[in-house]
């Protein structure tokens, strides 16, 4: 409004209002229908020609299913454009919608959309995908019209089945696609050697809980694949990758690969993790040749499994296999996402570094355990610290520090080894209450007598530390939250399971994915593209 009172805004012709409101985000534009009657229907312009069509978490809000179909159906008659850039839908997962989700499937089509994803939810499923993986992707049957779709470019699907599978040139329709997502969704081996051999721009591949092949050769020289992520298919036992183009490759769950990586001379970023899967002694033999494949990156991701096989395979092979030491050249970043951390982790940790030499690291990351669980083993039992130095180790970040024996022994032997290090960040997580009862809270949500004790355990921590050589100037003691939350907003263990169809997703990815870590150039490579639902 003006000096006056005029409201010179409601005053514009509709159209250069439906113009203004297209630009901003559906949600905020729709509730500018409270403001008067001259605005009650101007957020129809928004839907109009709409060229980001998006109904996914924000969209959704509390609707029933039965409102949210009904909306978005709502929504697309609104519709008069022929051209859409984006359509991102996940929906419930309701048998009485399914006609409605293969009309938008083909209301997407018709308009040349170029990025499509659609995803079931898991909500309402009686059992764990691992029980009944069959049910879980045989809802919905994607409409082979989605691959007549010649300017698609990314693709996402989820809790949905392909079969009976599209043949071979509605496949090669697809030829301009660049990025493939696929999440408990039955496809086969040879679907994706069609995908391999039809999709020639293809960039980037995703397969999560995907159980239903068990090979991947990827070894065309046309291939142009650029990322390469495997979260939990755990059926993958023949993989042979020869792709002088790939340069990241993320692989988590269960690994049983009978051949790996031959020419991947463009290879910079690897993650390699098995949280929370049970590993016997013999399988070092699928874990350590595929740590000998990546031996040639910049930035590596491993898990505690992978340090313990690796020193599983030193004990049973003492003065070190034909393949000898694994000495990783490159290497510029290591992260380590350790489930468990006690002195018998330590000494994995020691056998790693004394295994694996990285002359050029600059960076270092470890996501320390939440629950630490430090063992009572004697100094002799633990193996001694290696004769390893970091001459150009300039950071280190550690999570969820809490000052264990373990991980003081860890600080003290990077301090002593790293004569450049510039900054060690310490995020130590903050006990939380236990006790019940009413409590009265402070101004920042802690009860007064909880924030005294935190102070002083962070004071208490901060001068162990403080007393380890070479310690004044470069450590900063942080306090952080524990949790790592990834950008569906659910609690994550690593960055992979965070990939949404996904880096990302995860990690990974899945390059999108885990706030709050601040780990350097991975976290920063996930698909802005995907939808948070």
């Amino acid at each position: 409004m003006d000096a006056d009172g005029h409201d010179r805004i409601s005053e514009l012709p509709d159209a250069i209002l439906g113009c203004i409101l297209s630009l901003m985000p559906a949600k905020a534009a729709t509730q500018t229908t409270i403001l008067s009657r001259r605005w009650r229907h101007l957020w129809e312009y928004i839907w109009c020609f709409a060229t980001n069509l998006d109904f996914t978490a924000e969209f959704a809000g509390r609707q029933t299913p039965g409102d949210f179909v009904r909306n978005v159906n709502r929504y697309l008659k609104l519709h008069l454009g022929k051209k859409i850039q984006r359509f991102l839908v996940c929906c419930p997962r309701d048998l009485r919608f399914l006609e409605d989700v293969e009309k938008w499937v083909e209301f997407a089509v018709a308009r040349d959309v170029e990025e499509f994803w659609l995803a079931f939810l898991a909500e309402g499923m009686e059992t764990e995908f691992w029980e009944d993986y069959e049910d879980w992707v045989g809802g919905f049957m994607v409409p082979h019209q989605l691959f007549d779709c010649v300017p698609l470019r990314v693709l996402g699907l989820s809790n949905c089945r392909l079969s009976p599978f599209p043949d071979i040139a509605r496949i090669r329709s697809l030829r301009y696609l660049r990025f493939l997502s696929l999440t408990r969704v039955d496809v086969t081996s040879a679907v994706l050697q069609s995908v391999f051999s039809e999709c020639r721009h293809l960039e980037r591949l995703l397969l999560r809980d995907c159980v239903h092949f068990t090979s991947i050769r990827l070894t065309a020289t046309c291939v142009q694949l650029k990322q390469l992520v495997l979260v939990d298919c755990g059926e993958i036992f023949d993989l042979e990758i020869s792709a002088p183009s790939l340069q990241s490759f993320h692989v988590s769950g269960d690994i049983f690969f009978y051949k790996m990586l031959r020419d991947v001379t463009g290879l910079t970023d690897a993650f390699i993790c098995s949280i929370d899967k049970s590993l016997s002694r013999d399988r070092y033999e699928d874990y350590v040749p595929l740590l000998s494949d990546v031996a040639h990156v910049e930035i590596l991701t491993i898990c505690t499994a992978t340090l313990l096989l690796v020193d599983v395979w030193l004990e049973d092979s003492p003065e070190y296999p034909p393949i000898g030491p694994i000495p990783l050249r490159n290497l510029r970043e290591l992260q380590l996402l350790m489930d468990y951390m006690s002195m018998e982790y330590l000494s994995c940790i020691y056998v790693f570094v004394d295994l694996c030499p990285s002359p050029l690291l600059e960076r270092l990351f470890v996501r320390l355990p939440l629950i630490p669980k430090d063992s009572h083993s004697t100094e002799a039992t633990i193996k001694q610290p290696p004769d390893a130095r970091f001459n150009h180790l300039r950071l280190i970040k550690m999570h969820n520090f809490r000052g264990t024996s373990s991980e003081m022994k860890l600080v003290r032997f990077l301090l002593e080894k790293s004569p450049a290090l510039e900054s060690l960040v310490l995020v130590a997580t903050p006990k939380r209450s236990t006790g019940g009862g009413t409590v009265d809270h402070g101004p920042d949500g802690r009860p007064p007598g909880l924030k005294f004790l935190e102070e002083m355990d962070m004071k208490i921590l901060r001068g162990q530390v403080l007393a380890l050589p070479r310690a004044a100037g470069a450590v900063q003691i942080v306090e952080g939250s524990g949790v790592i939350q990834n950008f569906r907003g659910k609690k994550a263990s690593l960055r992979c399971q965070g990939i949404s169809f996904e880096l990302v997703e995860a990690i990974i990815s899945s390059g999108n994915a885990v706030k709050g870590w601040g780990l350097g150039s991975r976290w920063s490579a996930a698909p802005a593209s995907d939808p948070a639902c």
